[in-house]
């Protein structure tokens, strides 16, 4: 996708991975797993969910941070048309993706 110039999303682990290949850090974090928690996004916040017990060491060179938790974990990021949440929208009432993410889903690619 990224050779062909698609948006890439991750979510959950998918965003660990692309953290990960994409030269930034991924850890282990207690006390985040199954659960919701709130996520600060331009001083609003949002609540989530969470299904890991991994964070977001260090984003890659050139991602963007979206919006990170109470500790100041990122919990979004993105950079260009590739973008990453941690946690899972489409497991949520109400879903939720940050505005820039959002984009990426209803950009039109030339």
């Amino acid at each position: 996708m990224m050779l062909q110039k698609k948006p890439v999303i991750g979510i959950c682990h998918g965003c660990f991975l692309l953290v990960d290949v994409l030269g930034g850090q991924v850890t282990e974090i207690d006390n985040h797993q199954d659960m919701e928690h709130r996520v600060w996004y331009f001083g609003e916040s949002q609540q989530v969910n969470s299904y890991h017990n991994l964070c977001v060491k260090q984003l890659h060179r050139g991602a963007t941070e979206l919006a990170v938790d109470d500790q100041g974990h990122c919990e979004a990021w993105i950079d260009g048309i590739m973008a990453g949440v941690v946690w899972h929208p489409e497991r949520m009432k109400q879903p939720w993706l940050p505005d820039e993410i959002e984009a990426l889903l209803f950009k039109e690619l030339t």
